[in-house]
């Protein structure tokens, strides 16, 4: 049976329409009655108070109680009705979900634009929500990576309850890729925060995936299993997640002893262990690395029913029950969960298996975001520092360059070039000073005709090194966006495009006005750009084949600031030769 699409709408509402109802109760006085009636009547009040932010909010609250009710022509017409100005992400959403209810084929490309928009404007929770959609709707290879990666960046924001309402979605799009054990537990989580929040709607959906395999499982061990699993889904230290799994795996299982084993230099490594009273020791490494060989489960009531060489080292306990589940994110296998015990009854290690099963998977999720969020925070340290460094050798500098500038009798051209290198440093220091202090960048009407021949200036000695001229043409033009950042943009093109050119060749800069866009366009005389590169060239860290010297970090900067901007950046190889990188910008009104 598969989720009902109005649900599927509801379960994706980023927030929820009581808290929603709730906020706007706040501002325009608690009323009561049914959820339409009280957003028809924030609507009117937000109307007439010509507060066009809530009026919108209040209208999309009432969408969300029509199309529950069943009526998505209604749904769609009263989105229709917030003005063009007042349109927000959230509503856009809506509409493009509300289209694909009703398998409106240009559906799918209105929901990847407001994903885009959302990325560009860094909103996490939209981000999340679109992307989750997309993949649901449009799945694909990566579709449950990306699931995994949207739901990574709702936790580390603290977004709980949107976590938890896309936990159904994402848990369909687990059970389409065939990793049911996964999807059993983000059906749940979302079962579980329905169930507080009281969410009836939501809780009925989520029983639809739930009831597929839950079968014969009792309701305690489900509950405990729910438990367990936002526990662990809570702790960002390593340590302390490997502690949680083995003491989890132990309240689970109902055995004397648990284990958590991860693959080492060294080979396997008990890395967490947990027991009941009067128990110790360690598990028998020689089940661990056999189960973990095969990449299969092991779950036997019997020891002695296994070959004696595998037996041996536990015989001494006399360990009847052992459970040892393989941790496998689908890429590599990164450890198991192993439990043990002095007795067991078949039918009891059946439901045991089944929920150690599902609560690994569950681990694996953890582990694997634990080890992402460690490789960032020692990266984001690292950087750091070497900002710190950066910042201080350019402050030498600019010591350096006011000395020089208060010398008398300096020719003119001499002058000229100090000034030059003192606003490259100068730009060096806002840019290293913003990284460090965090600086959150405050967008301004930026005339883009200036910064480019001001960056061509600017780089006129890397030029003149090469032996290559740069020719500007562009028309006066004002974009909004952060000023600094859009010279970085302008610095890496043309510094890309100085590298690539041959000695006597041309550098063109060109900016004009194409309807509402600023189109940037920057050209060379070069080898241009391999065919099997186009598609990739922008990628963080890679170069194309024949690349010179860098770390293929220019031109991913490039494709992050310009879409952070609201813009595109493309490129294409010239019939005559060379490379010509085009950038899209949203432009201001032309005076």
């Amino acid at each position: 049976m598969a989720i009902p699409r109005a649900v599927l709408f509801f379960a994706c509402v980023p927030v929820p329409p009581r808290a929603q109802a709730e906020a706007l109760a706040d501002r325009w006085g608690r009323l009561g009655g049914p959820l339409s009636v009280r957003a028809r009547t924030y609507a009117r009040q937000a109307e007439e108070a010509g507060d066009t932010r809530d009026r919108a909010a209040a209208m999309g609250l009432y969408s969300d109680s029509l199309l529950l009710k069943g009526d998505s022509r209604r749904a769609r017409e009263v989105l229709d009705e917030v003005p063009a100005d007042a349109q927000t992400l959230g509503l856009r959403r809506r509409a493009a979900v509300l289209a694909l209810i009703d398998g409106d084929d240009g559906a799918l490309d209105r929901l990847r634009a407001v994903y885009e928009q959302a990325r560009a404007d860094r909103d996490v929770i939209e981000t999340a929500t679109t992307g989750i959609l997309l993949a649901h709707q449009a799945p694909g290879e990566g579709a449950v990576e990306q699931c995994r990666t949207h739901l990574a960046s709702l936790r580390q924001g603290g977004h709980v309850d949107e976590l938890c309402r896309l936990a159904l979605v994402v848990a369909d799009v687990m059970l389409a890729a065939d990793e049911p054990e996964q999807a059993m537990c983000e059906a749940l989580r979302s079962r579980a925060w329905a169930r507080r929040a009281r969410d009836r709607e939501l809780a009925q959906a989520s029983n639809v995936l739930v009831e597929q395999w839950m079968g014969r499982q009792s309701e305690k061990g489900v509950d405990d299993l729910v438990r367990v699993a936002l526990d662990l889904g809570h702790e960002t230290s390593l340590d302390r997640i490997l502690d949680r799994i083995a003491t989890s795996t132990l309240e689970l299982s109902g055995a004397d002893r648990a284990f958590v084993l991860l693959n080492g230099e060294s080979g396997l490594e008990v890395r967490a262990s947990a027991f009941r009273p009067g128990h110790s020791g360690r598990p028998s490494l020689t089940i661990a690395e056999r189960t973990i060989q095969d990449g299969r489960e092991l779950v036997t009531p019997d020891v002695g029913g296994l070959e004696t060489g595998a037996a041996e080292s536990i015989q001494a306990m006399q360990l009847r029950m052992v459970l040892c589940i393989p941790m496998s994110d689908r890429v590599r296998v990164l450890g198991a969960i192993y439990a043990d015990s002095q007795k067991a009854e078949t039918k009891e290690l059946e439901d045991v298996a089944w929920l150690v099963r599902a609560f690994a998977a569950h681990a694996v999720v953890a582990l694997r975001n634990a080890e992402l969020l460690g490789e960032a925070q020692l990266g984001a340290q690292r950087a750091r520092e070497v900002v710190h460094d950066v910042r201080n050798l350019a402050s030498g500098m600019r010591l350096g360059l006011e000395e020089l500038e208060e010398l008398d009798g300096l020719p003119d051209w001499a002058r000229d070039t100090l000034r030059d290198v003192a606003s490259m440093n100068a730009l060096l220091l806002g840019t290293v000073g913003a990284l460090l202090e965090r600086e959150v960048p405050v967008r301004a009407p930026v005339p883009l005709d200036q910064l480019l021949r001001r960056t061509a200036d600017l780089m006129r000695f890397e030029a003149r090194a090469q032996g290559v001229e740069i020719r500007v043409q562009a028309e006066p033009i004002t974009v909004t966006g952060v000023e600094r950042e859009l010279a970085r943009v302008a610095a890496n093109l043309v510094g890309n495009a100085l590298k690539y050119s041959p000695s006597g060749g041309i550098v063109g800069i060109t900016l004009e006005r194409r309807g509402e866009l600023a189109h940037l366009s920057v050209t060379d005389e070069g080898p241009g750009v391999p065919e099997d590169a186009l598609d990739t060239i922008f990628a963080s860290g890679k170069q194309a084949e024949g690349a010179k010297h860098g770390y293929g970090l220019g031109l991913g900067i490039c494709k992050h600031l310009v879409e952070q901007h609201g813009g595109d950046i493309t490129v294409r190889n010239s019939p005559r030769g060379g490379a010509i990188f085009e950038v899209q910008l949203p432009a201001s009104p032309a005076s």
